[in-house]
């Protein structure tokens, strides 16, 4: 592969990785907007259940952990995977 093919690669990659990021922003504030305007958290919880739903990404808590618990032990750090 050239040097220009692997740029051209790695932009792809970006800006897919930036699309998915860009779609999951959004579908939080549209939740977060249902709830604002009254439709209740059920409602609200509709759309994070759609983002997560199609893609298979709805959590296996069974362990039962709490949600700061599950967020902890499931969080990337950033600063430690961009120095792998």
């Amino acid at each position: 592969m050239t040097k220009d093919e692997e740029i051209e690669r790695l932009k792809k990659h970006s800006r897919f990785a930036s699309t998915i990021i860009h779609n999951l922003v959004v579908a939080n504030q549209a939740a977060w907007i249902e709830w604002k305007n009254g439709g209740g958290s059920e409602k609200a919880m509709h759309w994070i259940h759609n983002g997560l739903c199609g893609p298979g990404h709805i959590p296996n808590n069974s362990e039962e952990q709490t949600a700061q618990e599950w967020f902890d032990s499931n969080v990337v750090d950033h600063d430690q995977k961009m120095t792998q």
